[in-house]
């Protein structure tokens, strides 16, 4: 199980790392006077108004952004739920006498 925790992490990196590439490739073809308004809709998640702005040639890179945003989240989001599930279903099972 521990030999898992490094491989683990290190998916969850390798996630952070394409969202913060992806966002400074989609920075980089914003043109200047509108890198600071597309740096806000990257802040909110606002994809489809950066696509509006900036054009299709980004769609595949908003599309890469997305969806390792939502990997990466899912890798921090599961231990945490999953170690409060531990957590209650421990204290249930002593306070039944089970464990």
């Amino acid at each position: 199980m521990s030999a898992l925790i490094p491989i683990y992490g290190l998916a969850a990196f390798t996630a952070w790392a394409i969202v913060a590439w992806s966002s400074l490739e989609i920075l980089a073809r914003a043109p200047y006077g509108q890198k600071r308004a597309t740096s806000r809709n990257l802040g909110l998640w606002n994809l489809g108004a950066i696509e509006r702005q900036l054009g299709p040639q980004v769609h595949s890179k908003l599309l890469r952004l997305k969806w390792a945003g939502i990997a990466f989240i899912a890798l921090v989001a599961a231990p945490m739920i999953l170690s409060i599930v531990v957590l209650v279903l421990s204290a249930l099972a002593r306070k039944l006498g089970i464990a």
